[in-house]
C-alpha cells in the first residue's frame, strides 16, 4: 500500500510503509511550474504527520528531536543545505568511525607486539639464568647430559628418615640427627624415644604420651600414659619419684627403676620380663623410655647451669688407659682368667715355664672340674677390694684426621703389641703384632701376624659423642685421695643394633674436661672399666703422628716361634713371662745359627735317613732327615676329625728353607654358651697353609678363619705341626685347658673403637696323629744327653731361678729318642752391669750372654738395665770349665745389689777371665765341673722389677757340665 501527495510547496512526496516497522521514506522533487533555483525544503511538521502513531511516543520523540537538530534554524523547515550538512555529517561520521578501526587495529597489534616481547625477553632472562634443563623426563645440569640435578628444600632435610631443619642437619653428623629439638613437628608426630629418668622436670613429664620398657632382646612392652605426678619418697634416688597412671595400673619410676602395683606384674611376666618375689619391680636388665607430645631436649638430665657437656674424646688425641674385664662376663660357665698348667710346661722355643716364673698369681692349685689339672692365673688378673676378679691389659688409643689406632699390650707378652687400624674411610679394620724395644716404644723392631676384620655396620667414621643418647649430671666424686672428677650416667647406642649401654663416665674439673674413667655396662660383656692414664691433644708435629705407622704393614710373615697375640684372656703356646727382649733375642740367636749351619752344609750331597712312614688319622705322612738336622717331608690329608673336615697336603724342607700347600678345613660348631653369646651357627670354609720358619724345627700348618656377625665376630685358629717324633694339632689357646682349634668371640665396644674379648671355646682337644706329649717334650728339650752334673756357683737371697740354658747342638736319628741334644762347650761371656754411680736403686749385675763353641750365642737373661761388658774369652778361646761369683750379702734397711759379677776360668790354661768386677760384696769359692769336662750351660737366680721395692736382678748362677762327646753330625756342626 501506498500513498502520494503533493505539500503545500508543491514538493511531492512519495511515503512508503516497509515491513521493518514503518520507516518513512521522503523523496524531493519539484513541478513543473517551480524555478529551476527555488529553495526546495521538508516540513519538519509534514514528517511528524507522516510518522504520526506508527510507533511509539518515546520513538517520535526522538525523531522530533533529530529533526529539531537538523533544522539548524528553526523555522519548522528542513531545506536543502541543513539536508547537505546532515549528509555530510553522516559521511564524516562513517570516516571517523573507519579511521577509529584502523586505529584500533593498529593498537592491537602494537599491543600484541608488545606482549609478544616481553614474554620473549622474559623467557630469554629465565633461560639465560638457568643451572639446569629437561632432557626427556630428567633433569640434567646445563651443558650436561650426565650430571643429574639432585633437588631439596632449603629449609629441612630428611635425614634417617626423619625430616629435620637443614641448619640442623649441616650442623652436625647427619647420621646422628637424633635430637629431639632438631625434628620437624606436624600435628601427628608422637615425638622420639627418649630415656627416662624420674630427675626430669615435671613440665616435660606433662608432655609423656608412651612408656616403653625395653628388656634383653626381642622383650618389649608399651603402655599409654594418662597422667604423672611427683611424690617425694624418703630413700628414694632423688628425693622424690614419678607415678605414672597407665590403663594397666600405676607405674613408679625411681631414677630408671620401675616398681609397681601387684596386679600390674602379670603383663610384665607375659611380656618376658623378670619380676621380683613380690611382684612389685622388675629385675634383670632392662630400660626406661618415653614418647612426649611435644618434643624437649632431654639430653642433659640435672647438668647446672654453667656446667659443659662432657667433652667425650672425637679426634686428634692420644689416649692411654688401663681395662678391667670381669673373669666371669655374663654366662660363662666358668673362671675365664686361669689357663691349665702341668707342673713343667714346654714351649715350642724350649722354654720350661715353670708356675712360679709369672709371680705369685700363677702359683698352680688343683681345677675344680678335673682333679689332676693344675689350673694358675693369667698374669695380668688383679682382685679388688670386694673380692671380684678382672683381667687387665693397657692399650693406647691414638686418633688422627678420621684414622683410630689402638695399640692392646697384655701382659703375658712383653715387648709385643697388637694393633688395630681403620682409616676411617672403610670398614675394615687392619690387625698385625708389633715387637718393640722397651726402652724406645716408638721403634718396631718387627712385623707379624697381619690380619683383618670388619666394622659393624654403621661404625664406620663415627665419633665417639655421636652413639650418646643422653646423659644424666650425677656430681662430682672423689676417686682417689685429692683427685676429684665429674661424674655423668651416659646412655648410648651400639652400632648395627638396637643394644644400649649405660656407661658410667668421669671427666676433670678443669675447662679442659679430659676424660678420667669409663665404666661400661653391657648386658654381654657385663662391666668393662677404663681408667684413663693419660689423655693428650695431638698436633702435625706430635712425635706420635709422625712415628706410629697409618697403614699395614708390607712384610708381615707368620711366626711359628713367636705367640700370636688375640685377646688378654689367651695363653698361647710361647707365651713368656721374663721379658720379650730375651725371647726376642734368643729367636734371633736361634735364627742365626740355622743360617750359618745352613751355609757349611750341602743339601743335595748331604745323607738322609728315614724317620717315618704312614698313615696316622685322616692323615698320611713322610719324614726323613738330610745331614741328619734338617727335616724333609709331605703331609697329605683326607677325611673327619672330631668336628673337623681336613683335605689338602703340603711338602717342606728344611734344608732347602721352603715349604708349601695349604689343608682345606671345614668346622662344624655346636651349640654353647659362647656361641650362643655371639650367635654363631658355622664358619665358611677356610684354609690352613705350610709356614717356614728357620727358627723352627719342624713344620707348621697354620690358619685362621673369621665371622663377622653384626657387633660380634669370631676367630678360629688351626695349626698343625710335623716333627721328628711326632704329628700333632697343636695348643692355639690354652686359656681354660690344653686345648686346640678354639673359637674367640669378641664384641663391639664403641668406647673403644674396636673389639673385646667375650669368651673362648675349645672345639677339640689337643690330638696327637702321632707320638706323644712325653715324645713330643723330650725332642723338645734342651736336656743334653752328656750332661755330666749342674753345679751351684751362688744363691744369693732373692728371685726365682730362670731355665736352664745350654749350647746345645742336635741330631735326627731313626731309633728312639728320634732327636739327640749334645751340650757344646762356652766359650766367652759378656756381663750387663748397672752404674756404681747416679742416684737410684742399684742393680749391679743384670744380664749374662753366653758364646758357644762354632758361635751361637745364648742370652740366660737380659735383666733390667745397664750396660753389656766387652767380650770376655780365654787366650787360646778354649772351653770353660770353672766358675765364682761375686754376691754382695743382704743388708737391712739399705739399697742391696746381690751378685755383682761372674767370672770364669779356663781348662787348658786356667787363666781366670773376669769381664767385669762390679762394685760390691765378696767372690764365692770357685766351682769347678769334674775332670774332663767343660761348662755347656748356665741358670740364673733373677728378681725382677719389684717397682717400689728394692731391685737386686741377679742373685745366683748355676753351671752345666758335659763330657766330651763325638757326632755323626759333627762335621756338619763344626
Amino acid at each position: 500500500m501506498s500513498n502520494t501527495g503533493v505539500d503545500p510547496a508543491g514538493v511531492n512526496v512519495e511515503e512508503r510503509k516497509s515491513n521493518n516497522g514503518g520507516r518513512v521514506k521522503v523523496g524531493l522533487s519539484t513541478s513543473p511550474s517551480t524555478k529551476p533555483d527555488a529553495p526546495t525544503t521538508i516540513r519538519t511538521q509534514s514528517i511528524m504527520r507522516q510518522v504520526g502513531g506508527r510507533g511509539s511516543i518515546r520513538r517520535a520523540n526522538e525523531i522530533q528531536k533529530v529533526l529539531s537538530e537538523l533544522d539548524r534554524d528553526h523555522d519548522g523547515t528542513i531545506d536543502v543545505a541543513e539536508l547537505i550538512d546532515m549528509v555530510e555529517g553522516i559521511v564524516k561520521s562513517r570516516r571517523e568511525r573507519r579511521y577509529m578501526w584502523f586505529v584500533i587495529i593498529a593498537l592491537f597489534v602494537f599491543a600484541a607486539c608488545t606482549i609478544g616481547t616481553i614474554i620473549g625477553l622474559t623467557y630469554a632472562v629465565v633461560d639465560a639464568l638457568k643451572d639446569t634443563e629437561v632432557n626427556g623426563s630428567v633433569m640434567y645440569v646445563k651443558g650436561s647430559v650426565t650430571d643429574v640435578v639432585k633437588v631439596g628444600s632449603a629449609d629441612f632435610a630428611v635425614v634417617n628418615n626423619v625430616m629435620v631443619p637443614r641448619s640442623a642437619a649441616e650442623a652436625a653428623t647427619p647420621t646422628n640427627i637424633t635430637n629431639p629439638t632438631s625434628v620437624m613437628q606436624t600435628a601427628a608426630f608422637a615425638g622420639i624415644r627418649q630415656p627416662l629418668s624420674s630427675r626430669l622436670p615435671v613440665e616435660t613429664l606433662f608432655e609423656l604420651k608412651f612408656l616403653h620398657i625395653k628388656g634383653v632382646g626381642e622383650v618389649e612392652l608399651g603402655v599409654n600414659v594418662n597422667g604423672v605426678a611427683r611424690v617425694p619418697l624418703a630413700g628414694s634416688v632423688y628425693g622424690t619419684v614419678v607415678r605414672m597412671i597407665t590403663a594397666a595400673g600405676t607405674i613408679t619410676l625411681d631414677g630408671t627403676v620401675l616398681t609397681f602395683s601387684s596386679q600390674v606384674a602379670d603383663i610384665f611376666e607375659e611380656a618376658g620380663f623378670r619380676v621380683s618375689g613380690s611382684r612389685r619391680a622388675l629385675v634383670g636388665q632392662y630400660y626406661v623410655f618415653g614418647f612426649f607430645n611435644a618434643i624437649a631436649d632431654l639430653t642433659p638430665f640435672g647438668l647446672p647451669s654453667g656446667q659443659a657437656k662432657p667433652a667425650l674424646p672425637d679426634t686428634d688425641y692420644i689416649m692411654n688407659i688401663q681395662v678391667y674385664q670381669p673373669c666371669m662376663p655374663p654366662g660363662a660357665p666358668e673362671d675365664q682368667c686361669t689357663y691349665a698348667v702341668p707342673p713343667a710346661v714346654i714351649d715350642l722355643t724350649g722354654r720350661r715355664l715353670l708356675a712360679a716364673e709369672a709371680g705369685s698369681s700363677a702359683v698352680a692349685r688343683r681345677s675344680a672340674q678335673d682333679a689332676d689339672e693344675l689350673r694358675a692365673d693369667i698374669p695380668g688378673v688383679v682382685t679388688d677390694a670386694s673380692g671380684t676378679r678382672w683381667m687387665a691389659h693397657n692399650e693406647t688409643v691414638v686418633s688422627w684426621k678420621g684414622k683410630v689406632r689402638t695399640e692392646s699390650y697384655f701382659v703375658p707378652y712383653p715387648g709385643y703389641r697388637m694393633v688395630e687400624l681403620n682409616d676411617g674411610t672403610s670398614d675394615a679394620v687392619q690387625i698385625w703384632q708389633e715387637a718393640y724395644e722397651d726402652t724406645a716404644p716408638l721403634a718396631v723392631l718387627g712385623y707379624m701376624f697381619c690380619r683383618s676384620s670388619d666394622l659393624p655396620a654403621g661404625a664406620k667414621g663415627m665419633r665417639l659423642s655421636n652413639y650418646v643418647l643422653n646423659f644424666t649430671y650425677e656430681g662430682v666424686d672423689e676417686l682417689r685421695p685429692q683427685f676429684y672428677a665429674r661424674h655423668f650416667v651416659l646412655t648410648a647406642k651400639q652400632p648395627s643394633t638396637d643394644e644400649l649401654l649405660t656407661v658410667d663416665y668421669w671427666d676433670t674439673t678443669d675447662t679442659d674436661n679430659f676424660p678420667v674413667r669409663f665404666d661400661v655396662k653391657s648386658s654381654l660383656l657385663g662391666t668393662v672399666r677404663m681408667d684413663v692414664t693419660s689423655f693428650e691433644k695431638l698436633s702435625a708435629s706430635s712425635a706420635e703422628v709422625s712415628a706410629m705407622r697409618w697403614s699395614k704393614p708390607t712384610t708381615c710373615p707368620v711366626e711359628t716361634t713367636i705367640p700370636k697375640m688375640t685377646s688378654p684372656f689367651t695363653m698361647r703356646t710361647g707365651a713368656v713371662f721374663a721379658g720379650s727382649a730375651l725371647h726376642r733375642r734368643n729367636a734371633l740367636e736361634q735364627y742365626d745359627d740355622a743360617r750359618r749351619v745352613l751355609q757349611s752344609s750341602s743339601c743335595a750331597s748331604g745323607k738322609v735317613i728315614d724317620l717315618y712312614s704312614g698313615s696316622f688319622g685322616p692323615c698320611s705322612a713322610k719324614l726323613s732327615a738330610t745331614n741328619y738336622i734338617f727335616l724333609n717331608g709331605s703331609l697329605t690329608c683326607s677325611g673327619s676329625l672330631s668336628v673337623l673336615d681336613l683335605s689338602g697336603s703340603m711338602t717342606g724342607n728344611l734344608c732347602e728353607m721352603k715349604a708349601d700347600g695349604c689343608i682345606q678345613l671345614d668346622i662344624r660348631v655346636p651349640s654353647n654358651w659362647l656361641t650362643n653369646l655371639i650367635r654363631l651357627t658355622d664358619f665358611t670354609p677356610f684354609k690352613a697353609c705350610a709356614v717356614y720358619d728357620p727358627n723352627a724345627k719342624f713344620f707348621t700348618i697354620q690358619g685362621t678363619a673369621q665371622a663377622n656377625l653384626g657387633i660380634a665376630k669370631a676367630d678360629a685358629d688351626f695349626i698343625l705341626r710335623v716333627s721328628a717324633c711326632c704329628i700333632w694339632i697343636e695348643t692355639a689357646s690354652d686359656g681354660r685347658a690344653a686345648r686346640v682349634v678354639t673359637i674367640d668371640g669378641y664384641l663391639y665396644n664403641i668406647f673403644k673403637g674396636g673389639w673385646y674379648h667375650a669368651g673362648s671355646w675349645d672345639v677339640l682337644a689337643q690330638t696327637y696323629l702321632r707320638g706323644s706329649a712325653d715324645e713330643l717334650s723330650k725332642e723338645l728339650s734342651v736336656n743334653a744327653s752328656n750332661i755330666n752334673s749342674w753345679i751351684t756357683v751362688g744363691e744369693g737371697f732373692a728371685g726365682a731361678w730362670m731355665d736352664q740354658k745350654l749350647c746345645a747342638t742336635y741330631e735326627y736319628s731313626s731309633g728312639s729318642p728320634a732327636k739327640i741334644t749334645y751340650g757344646a762347650a762356652i766359650t766367652s761371656y759378656q756381663l750387663r752391669m748397672d752404674s756404681e754411680t747416679g742416684s737410684g736403686d742399684k742393680t749391679a749385675l743384670n744380664g749374662v750372654k753366653l758364646g758357644c763353641s762354632g758361635g751361637a750365642t745364648l742370652t740366660p737373661t737380659e735383666g733390667l738395665t745397664g750396660t753389656w761388658t766387652a767380650t770376655a774369652a780365654c787366650p787360646d778361646n778354649g772351653k770353660f770349665n770353672a766358675a765364682r761369683m761375686r754376691i754382695e750379702a743382704k743388708k737391712t734397711g739399705a739399697d742391696n745389689t746381690a751378685a755383682n759379677s761372674l767370672a770364669f776360668k779356663c781348662e787348658s790354661s786356667g787363666a781366670e777371665v773376669v769381664a767385669s768386677e762390679g762394685y760390691a760384696g765378696d767372690y764365692t769359692e770357685w766351682a769347678t765341673c769334674p775332670s774332663g769336662t767343660y761348662i755347656c750351660g748356665l741358670q740364673v737366680r733373677y728378681q725382677g722389677n719389684q717397682f717400689s721395692g728394692d731391685d737386686t736382678a741377679i742373685n745366683g748362677a748355676k753351671i752345666a757340665c758335659c763330657n766330651p762327646v763325638t757326632t755323626p753330625s759333627s762335621s756338619v756342626r763344626r
